[in-house]
């Protein structure tokens, strides 16, 4: 067996701890995150990732090769090396945009692949292998703009100027591959669709267009596997392009101005036609419904109605609650005219109890955080600002049990229940989410650590844990918690040149601090 003198040990040593002192240091074994990308080459950037519905992968585009567009990559949130889900791309091209199907089995993106300055619709197994095209032949200058999945993960509908250029309809075709078909009806000259969705009960596609009067939108349903479109608006009026389709019935709500009317109006019709149904009270010719929710359960819709002043253009009202039948309205606010709450800036709980919502009721009133019944009772102030601040909501709990809210300048965050209470103190963050589970609050701070390091605090207060430790010179940027709430999945940011980024997954316990041996002297 060999043997070391004491003089040459102590030399090995010493020369073993400075080598290790100039690596990076390495998160430890125990750590409660792994990285999922590693470090991307200097001044890369990721453009879009999302966790797949299953919770088991995560599926981003990013430049991460030097001289390449963006390209489409999957990851196991376990951790192993990225999987590049496209083929080589044409010189200059990239892949634009992406989903994950809900059965998690296949990514469906639009890529510049086959012709630089040529979008078109392919999908690929989210574990790799072979890339199908999806969409029909383009004309000359067309391109795949959007999709969106079927929930039966049958088929996709996308947006295209297909057949003529600058011309965009919506087209069908199955996830499986095969022919597509056209959903719209034939358009007017200089007609296009605007906005389009997928009713998850019929299998219906509600769309807006200008199909039959140039610049004047109207509502349609359509079988998403083809077939007759029919118009779900009042003949003549002209909608807005933006509508809501309820979750538990085959009908879709949508504001619109009826022929001979100056007013906006709320209406409800089957995503099949033959219910058009008008919803919103009588209004005076000075008023418009000016944003408007299903409630969770599609019992009700909420909706706000603004009353003109000598304001050229009113952007706050009153809230109003109405069956999805139609009947008899009930006034959940009561502001001055040109006050009262913004827009469609409300947020119903998910038990379809109460309406949560910023609100100034007049000139000399504090904008507060306020929340009532749908049925109008049961009125709560949850938080009003001293002079200075300002409340903003953030988000709204699963479980339908709190209310998270922050106020400015100190970007302080609290929590509470949204019938009313003492608001829970969860610290000063940046851009706070609720955990699935309705359980914890994620929020970004330098006022900890001294870094930007993700902070998960028990949404009651309590115990916070460090889950990234990006020591100097680096900071998160986004964080999106996978479906089934065991993991968090946040992107880190150097905060100096040349910029490296690197997505990394937690599982929810603090990361401890990097380990450093130390430097054995002589």
């Amino acid at each position: 067996m060999r043997t070391f003198s004491l003089r040459t040990l102590g030399r090995l040593t010493l020369s073993l701890a400075v080598l290790l002192a100039a690596l990076p240091p390495a998160a430890p074994a125990e750590a409660g995150w792994r990285s999922l990308t590693g470090v991307l080459r200097a001044d890369a950037r990721f453009s879009d990732w999302q966790i797949s519905p299953n919770s088991r992968y995560v599926v981003y585009t990013a430049d991460a090769e030097a001289g390449s567009g963006y390209e489409l990559y999957s990851v196991p949130i376990t951790g192993t090396t990225p999987i590049k889900l496209n083929p080589p791309l044409v010189t200059g091209g990239y892949v634009q945009r992406f989903v994950v199907t809900l059965d998690s089995q296949y990514v469906i993106y639009i890529a510049e692949q086959e012709v630089d300055n040529r979008q078109e619709l392919y999908r690929v197994p989210i574990s790799g292998g072979p890339a199908v095209k999806l969409s029909s032949a383009l004309v000359a200058g067309g391109n795949v703009m959007d999709v969106k999945l079927d929930p039966d993960n049958v088929r996709v509908v996308y947006y295209a100027d297909q057949q003529s250029n600058d011309v965009f309809e919506i087209f069908s075709v199955p996830i499986a591959g095969g022919a597509a078909v056209k959903l719209n009806g034939a358009l007017v000259a200089g007609g296009d669709v605007s906005v389009f969705e997928i009713d998850p009960i019929s299998n219906r596609v509600v769309y807006s267009a200008d199909q039959e009067v140039s610049d004047r939108t109207e509502i349609y349903g359509v079988p998403i596997a083809g077939g007759a479109a029919v118009k779900l608006s009042p003949d003549g009026a002209r909608a807005y392009p933006y509508f809501q389709i309820n979750p538990s019935v085959q009908v879709v709500v949508f504001s619109a101005t009826p022929s001979g009317s100056t007013s906006d109006q709320l209406y409800m019709n089957a995503t099949a036609g033959g219910l058009l149904t008008p919803l919103n009270f009588s209004l005076a010719a000075n008023q418009d419904v000016f944003g408007f929710h299903i409630t969770p359960d599609g019992a009700r819709v909420i909706y706000n109605v603004t009353t003109m002043t000598s304001t050229l253009f009113v952007t706050h009202g009153n809230l109003y609650s109405v069956l999805i039948g139609g009947g008899a309205s009930t006034q959940l606010t009561t502001a001055d005219p040109g006050y009262g709450v913004y827009g469609a800036l409300f947020h119903i709980t998910s038990d379809s109890q109460r309406v949560v919502y910023r609100y100034q009721r007049t000139a000399a009133s504090a904008t507060i955080l306020e929340s009532v019944g749908l049925t109008g009772t049961g009125r709560a102030t949850l938080y009003a600002p001293t002079a200075g601040d300002s409340v903003f909501f953030k988000a709204l709990s699963a479980n339908a049990q709190w209310v998270l809210f922050s106020v400015s300048p100190a970007n302080a965050n609290y929590s509470i229940p949204p019938g009313g209470g003492a608001p829970v103190g969860l610290g000063h963050g940046f851009d706070p989410i609720i955990t699935p589970d309705s359980s914890r609050v994620l929020y970004t701070t330098n006022q900890l650590s001294g870094n930007y390091d993700l902070f998960s605090q028990q949404i009651f207060g309590g115990d916070r844990r460090n889950l990234s430790r990006v020591g100097t010179n680096a900071q998160v940027v986004d964080k999106a918690v996978s479906p089934n709430g065991q993991w968090v999945v946040f992107e880190v940011e150097s905060s100096t040149p040349p910029r490296t980024r690197e997505l990394r997954a937690s599982d929810g316990a603090e990361a401890p601090p990097p380990v450093y041996l130390p430097l054995i002297t002589r």
